[in-house]
């Protein structure tokens, strides 16, 4: 139970390595949870993220270089409580932001 003006945040990460194909899967999962103080009710705020993403090698390019080479394919999910407090109006924040990406990714 959350007292006024009290915030809670879970914050879970995972990673997952496949060694034969060495290929790279990362987890991260965010939520906050809160009872906003300014408000004489104490209305409750709501906000959780979830991060996905798949790191593949690319072993043509691994062999002829001195770096490390791979294709990351991404998901992202922001959600948040509509209800809940906001400085900026709720037209200009959406309650649910999903994005999908893709790219690759180089260490020296």
């Amino acid at each position: 139970m959350l007292g006024q003006g009290d915030v809670r945040y879970l914050n879970l990460k995972a990673t997952a390595t496949v060694q034969v194909t060495d290929t790279e899967m990362r987890f991260d999962y965010r939520r906050m949870d809160g009872l906003e103080s300014a408000s004489p009710l104490g209305d409750p705020y709501q906000a959780s993220r979830l991060d996905l993403a798949v790191l593949q090698q690319i072993p043509l390019m691994g062999k002829r270089l001195p770096a490390d080479w791979r294709l990351l394919l991404a998901y992202q999910t922001l959600y948040r409580d509509p209800s809940g407090p906001a400085e900026t109006p709720a037209a200009v924040l959406p309650e649910r932001v999903r994005r999908l990406s893709g790219g690759v990714g180089v260490k020296f």
